[in-house]
């Protein structure tokens, strides 16, 4: 079976998200700081790739974790330094061209299970 996640991409998966975020008209917003950010459910919301702006309005909303699925390394590098920096967790798990491999789409699934679980719990 051949699964491909290029059709996400690109992606940030916002997870833990603050319940004022899932009611607030911003998550919808579309601007130049968060291109394409959308609520996918009450964990996860994806969007382009944010600025360093778009990453502290992240973390302002209550997001805790960033993945990111794109395979630009340069880009990939300033975006985990905000995203440290502004204490959001950072994951980047290219995806590249061919067909996602079964070990990157469990990775990924697993990582959005765990921020669920957390939120649960009550961790950031």
């Amino acid at each position: 079976m051949k699964i491909s996640l290029l059709g996400l991409l690109p992606l940030v998966a916002a997870l833990q998200a603050s319940p004022a975020m899932a009611n607030s008209p911003s998550v919808e917003q579309d601007n130049r700081d968060l291109k394409n950010f959308h609520r996918v459910n009450d964990y996860i919301y994806r969007g382009g790739m944010p600025t360093v702006d778009g990453i502290k309005k992240l973390k302002e909303l209550g997001v805790t974790t960033i993945v990111d699925l794109r395979d630009d390394k340069l880009d990939a590098a300033l975006e985990r330094h905000v995203s440290v920096v502004e204490g959001v967790k950072y994951i980047n798990l290219p995806t590249g061209d061919a067909p996602t491999r079964p070990e990157k789409l469990a990775r990924f699934i697993y990582i959005l299970e765990q921020a669920r679980l957390d939120k649960e719990r009550g961790k950031p």
